[in-house]
């Protein structure tokens, strides 16, 4: 095997817009010994041409062909060849800090962690506004201690809140792929969630970097996320893959909590996220057996977030179009109460300092 301290795999489908920033960015990045494995997943516009011309430029860069068959299986094609000690599955519409490989894979280094994890952001690609990515990397949840247990008393409730479901803000040790045999799903839509979900619970170690490292490219025309109505259901058989992934495993006890919290969360984001028709298709097959199988009814209020449960209830009584009214009510709800303890912080904090500057002015032994 090289010696490879770090192997990229890159899905490429139809890319020639983007791909010349993310290979600059991979090339450019201040690790050097790695392995670029560029796997065209049957493109049909210049994306081949652009990865010939970065190849004959660095030799590091590999590219493997195939014919079209989704990004899952384009990156288990590239896992299949990688030679590196750890693995990093970046997309090929987004943007990456220079230093980004490196300070993860010295990060897994230094405390023997065999999944690194850090920050992201998002930009628009039309307008260039930068966006806040918090579902990527959830300070509300992650831990004081880094490195961590998973599996660990302060952990296993939570772990799948901390991080969403995406591999490109993520370095997996060769060992933990090995170790489990995991690899992605083959479905359109939501094929990375199955593995890096199930990889962060099967991890000894887990560490992270409170660093933006990573920018995600958003509302780009052609990306699959604009027409999940055509495979909404890939998100639902994601998450019945995870729990009997867990189950066969014997970790579902001990990650019943956030799996199913996780589980609640992303049926919500869908339904709030997809197109009105696909919201339609989604509250039929929901309610006739969907809520059913991922059985969300087996467990009483107190066991979920206190607002995804709340939404639930919406959602089990109403219609799409009532329930998204519900849910942006209750949006509208949320930020006004937190602008208005902002205010109040504000105002209080201005009432202790013009206490203070009269006290200041107060001489010793004055009378009152």
């Amino acid at each position: 095997m090289a010696d490879f301290r770090v192997s990229v795999i890159v899905p490429v489908y139809n890319a020639e817009d983007t791909i010349r920033d993310c290979l600059d960015d991979i090339t450019g990045q201040t690790l050097r010994e790695t392995e670029i494995i560029c796997v065209d997943d049957g493109s049909s516009d210049a994306s081949v041409s652009i990865l010939e011309e970065y190849r004959r430029k660095d030799n590091r860069i590999r590219i493997i062909r195939q014919e079209n068959q989704g990004a899952g299986a384009a990156r288990n094609t590239g896992m299949k060849e990688a030679q590196g000690e750890y693995l990093c599955f970046l997309d090929a519409d987004d943007r990456f800090e220079p230093v980004m490989l490196e300070e993860a894979w010295k990060r897994c280094c230094e405390t023997g962690a065999e999944i690194c994890v850090w920050a992201a952001d998002g930009f628009d690609d039309e307008t260039g506004e930068v966006q806040n990515y918090t579902a990527a990397f959830d300070r509300k949840y992650i831990l004081q201690a880094n490195p961590f247990d998973p599996a660990s008393d302060e952990a296993h409730e939570t772990i799948l809140q901390m991080f969403n479901g995406v591999p490109w803000n993520k370095l997996f040790s060769r060992k933990l792929i090995d170790r489990t045999g995991l690899q992605f799903q083959t479905q359109r839509t939501t094929n990375d969630a199955f593995f890096v979900y199930s990889a962060l619970c099967r991890a000894d170690r887990i560490v992270t970097l409170d660093r933006v490292l990573v920018h995600r490219r958003k509302n780009v025309a052609n990306s699959l996320t604009q027409t999940r109505e055509k495979s909404w259901k890939c998100f639902f058989d994601a998450l019945t893959a995870i729990r009997d992934r867990l189950e066969q495993d014997g970790l579902y006890e001990r990650f019943e909590k956030t799996f199913m919290n996780r589980a609640l969360q992303n049926v919500l984001w869908n339904m709030d996220t997809i197109s009105l028709s696909g919201a339609k298709q989604m509250e039929v097959f929901l309610k006739e057996k969907g809520f059913e199988q991922l059985r969300f009814d087996q467990y009483d209020a107190g066991f979920y977030d206190e607002k995804l449960y709340e939404r639930y209830q919406w959602l089990r009584i109403m219609e799409p179009e009532g329930y998204r009214a519900i849910v942006k009510v209750g949006k509208e709800r949320d930020a006004f109460a937190v602008e208005i303890g902002r205010l109040r912080n504000r105002f209080c904090c201005r009432v202790v300092d013009r206490a203070v500057n009269v006290l200041k002015r107060l001489k010793p032994g004055r009378d009152s």
